[in-house]
């Protein structure tokens, strides 16, 4: 896609963005919503739509350009290593301080991939739709919340169930997206660097010895990936918080029945 085309879109999201918060300040109340105090809720609902909208629009275009194009940004792991000095190069100056030898090194490479099989585009393809829609859901939940907030009798319906929903996308979401992308970047770490036979018109069986990289001078290719907590943390909290606000609107029901 060409420059022109970029900045038509960047200006037409522009002008939806603004388009919709000038639409959220000066939309006439309704009738049942608060009279006062309207603006940052109504601010938050017009933001929180746009970012859901954006985001299943950006989900969508990764998830198509995952599984369609020919060339395809992931994030790889791979065995520690760090960068050799090439054996005909001395007198190097300017270095203040050395790496040590056991050093990790670097880990990992966000590298753009052509020719990755279907499998490893299946896995990526699933992380950015998880991803998006557990940002979508989580954003939906907000602009909710953010009307409930217009009304003078804000939780005449209950609440409970849409926290409860959103926490459970966060939790189980968070852990699915993170999985797949780890399985993506390991087969793709694979298919990368792993050469199955090489050779070489010098001796080179010394040059890269300590440094983590194979004969080849490439890295070495690793299966791994880290599971991050806090989002599945926040999404238990989310479930808690529901399960508290469920028991607050059912004593809140019981006590106006009794008046």
């Amino acid at each position: 896609m060409g420059l022109v085309w970029w900045s038509i879109i960047v200006v037409g999201l522009a002008a939806l963005v603004v388009g919709v918060l000038v639409w959220a300040m000066r939309r006439p109340g309704r009738p049942g919503e608060a009279a006062e105090g309207t603006l940052p809720a109504r601010l938050v609902l017009g933001l929180a739509v746009i970012g859901a909208a954006l985001s299943a629009i950006g989900a969508i275009v990764s998830v198509l350009q995952t599984a369609l194009a020919e060339e395809v940004a992931v994030t790889v792991p791979v065995q520690g290593f760090l960068p050799p000095v090439d054996a005909e190069v001395f007198d190097v100056v300017g270095p203040t301080a050395d790496a040590l030898p056991s050093s990790p090194g670097f880990t990992e490479a966000a590298l753009t991939v052509a020719g990755l099989d279907g499998w490893t585009r299946a896995w990526l393809a699933l992380g950015h739709a998880v991803n998006g829609a557990v940002i979508v859901v989580l954003l939906l939940l907000v602009a909710g919340l953010a009307r409930r907030a217009l009304r003078t009798e804000p939780f005449v319906q209950p609440l409970g169930g849409r926290l409860a929903l959103g926490g459970a996308a966060l939790a189980i979401g968070s852990f699915i997206w993170q999985a797949a992308y780890g399985v993506a970047g390991s087969l793709a770490s694979t298919q990368v660097f792993a050469a199955t036979s090489w050779a070489s018109t010098a001796d080179v069986s010394m040059r890269y010895e300590g440094t983590g990289l194979q004969g080849t001078g490439q890295p070495t290719p690793a299966f791994a990936f880290e599971i991050e907590f806090w989002p599945i943390g926040v999404g238990f909290a989310l479930i808690v918080l529901a399960g508290l606000l469920r028991t607050a609107e059912r004593l809140q029901r019981d006590t106006a029945g009794l008046v």
